[in-house]
């Protein structure tokens, strides 16, 4: 005979618990707008639920009969997920994350019915090719209905089918077809900063944003934006695409909720220009046509590769994910380099010599792929700074296969219904995986041996687990465009090492960077200003 446990009970489309919480708000909108009508007796019924139904949760959640009663972690956050939503409302899951497992271990309760887990052993199980697909967090970040984009696909095989085009977008070939987009738009980048740079403090936040954007733009959608020849973004459109971001992190939370919220256009007034822009602009470019290999281009499938063209709709969900993820990353993680730079003259110095040399002022742009590849020091700027500030700070879930039952990892099982996940802030700051000093920025933590480490840091002994190192995250689930990005990085960053000296602004706190960082699933920086000034090329010295 099969047993049912409680957990597995469910309602159409809400979960066992989701459907209480649904069933007893619904009485008591139904008490308050027609208690008037109500003889005694009925109204007697949502009192009833609300003092025998609702207690039942807490204690069940709390109770040893439940799944994951064995797993540490706050009271509140093992009750309701409305703890997550509210602390999630502040933007600063990824602090809340690393306290937690400071406190409580790798293993932590984080809701009901989801875990979060610091463990370089499990990372294959959890996202890996026979990992696991997307969690229910996804569901609560789109309307009901909506199509979803690539990252939000809870379907495997759905997913795998929807990840073909992304593959051939960024292979090594399409990506080469891609540095003419990049070394264009780094040029424009570094015209707009110098033309700028006698009118006062720039803030370089804000220019990696428009930056981002704007090259993801051409990429996405063909064009249409320029945020950074305009100065600004006059359409609002980064700034609708971030209110959105922060609702959406408070409602992933609760995807039962958002259901229900969605139904009345909450969360979407601000996407709905966005999306409408958007739609705009790739309808143009496939009338238009392909007159370039971008990530529009595989996405539609003009080169034929497919037997059956793909829907419009899965085109355009994915070229605004394009946008929101690509634009994320890349603005990030220039903003945490030249933060860091800055902040530590030696390194700054060091990383300008190496660019000098391979690339020698006067003598041509930074723009040869294979070189800042082979560049050391530059690489391990690059992903320190991607260390410390991940473009994702605490929300990589998934959860079992539905059907499926569960999934044994580690040894633990984990029932269906229950999500995992990995946030990616705390992972990289963990001491057993990044020694010494993990929430300090010490680029030679990636070099070799017989790489450019320095004679005083000769002597530190460094360890890195590179197993935790998963900012593009790992498995059928990472990010598609990760060859894009760090070729974005590179070029631009020795652009800008190349043609300015820089310097922190007069009154600028340093400590204010890490305080005005935010989590809104894709991590957000706060203002870095800094004063500029173009390099020159020496003269000389005359001869006697």
């Amino acid at each position: 005979m099969q047993t049912w446990g409680i957990h597995y009970l469910a309602l159409p489309a809400l979960s066992y618990e989701e459907s209480i919480i649904f069933v007893v708000t619904c009485a008591f909108l139904t008490h308050a707008l027609y208690n008037r009508y109500e003889f005694d007796s009925v109204k007697v019924l949502p009192h009833l639920l609300l003092l025998f139904v609702l207690p039942l949760l807490p204690v069940y959640r709390l109770s040893p009969l439940h799944p994951l009663s064995s797993y540490p972690g706050p009271v509140l956050a093992r009750v309701s997920k409305i703890w997550g939503a509210l602390h999630a409302s502040k933007g600063k899951d990824h602090l809340l994350f690393k306290r937690m497992h400071d406190k409580y271990g790798p293993y932590v309760r984080t809701g009901p019915n989801e875990l979060s887990v610091l463990d370089v052993e499990v990372i294959p199980e959890i996202l890996g090719t026979n990992g696991m697909p997307r969690g229910p967090q996804w569901d609560g970040r789109r309307k009901p209905g909506s199509t979803p984009s690539l990252i939000s696909t809870r379907s495997t095989r759905e997913h795998a089918v929807r990840r073909k085009p992304w593959t051939r977008a960024f292979s090594p070939a399409s990506v080469k077809e891609y540095e003419p987009f990049v070394q264009r738009r780094a040029l424009q980048l570094a015209g707009e900063l110098e033309k700028r740079s006698e009118l006062g403090p720039i803030d370089l936040t804000e220019w990696f944003n428009y930056f981002a954007f704007d090259i993801m733009g051409d990429m996405a959608l063909g064009g249409g934006f320029e945020l950074m020849r305009d100065g600004g973004d006059n359409e609002g459109i980064w700034t609708i695409l971030h209110t959105g971001l922060e609702k959406m992190a408070i409602l992933q939370h609760m995807p039962w909720l958002s259901r229900i919220l969605f139904q009345f256009s909450f969360g979407t007034e601000s996407a709905t220009r966005m999306t409408e822009f958007c739609q705009e602009q790739a309808r143009k470019r496939a009338t238009r046509g392909s007159t370039r290999k971008d990530l529009f281009y595989h996405l539609l499938d003009e080169g034929g590769v497919e037997k059956v063209k793909p829907p419009f709709r899965y085109v355009m969900s994915d070229s605004m994910l394009a946008l929101v993820a690509g634009s994320d990353t890349t603005s990030i993680t220039l903003g945490g380099v030249f933060f860091y730079m800055l902040k530590n003259p030696g390194l700054y110095d060091r990383l300008r010599r190496e660019v000098d040399s391979t690339f020698p002022l006067g003598e041509g742009e930074p723009f040869d792929s294979q070189k800042l590849a082979n560049m050391p020091f530059l690489n391990s700027v690059i992903f320190e700074s991607l260390r410390l500030q991940p473009p994702v700070g605490s929300s990589l879930q998934r959860a079992p296969e539905p059907g499926s039952g569960g999934k044994i990892v580690a040894g633990r099982f984990l029932p269906e219904g229950t999500a995992i996940k990995i946030p990616p802030y705390a992972l990289f700051r963990d001491l057993r995986y990044f020694s010494p000093a993990p929430e300090s920025f010490l680029p030679d933590r990636w070099l070799l041996p017989t790489e450019d480490v320095q004679e005083s840091e000769t002597n530190v002994n460094f360890s890195t687990d590179v197993r935790a190192f998963i900012p593009f995250s790992v498995g059928p689930g990472s990010c598609a465009g990760k060859p894009l990005a760090i070729l974005e990085l590179r070029i631009v960053i020795a652009t800008l090492m190349q043609k300015f000296e820089m310097q922190f602004a007069e009154g600028y706190d340093i400590s204010e960077w890490e305080e005005a960082k935010e989590d809104w699933f894709a991590m957000k920086n706060g203002r870095l200003p800094v004063t500029i000034r173009l390099r020159r090329l020496r003269k000389p010295e005359a001869g006697p």
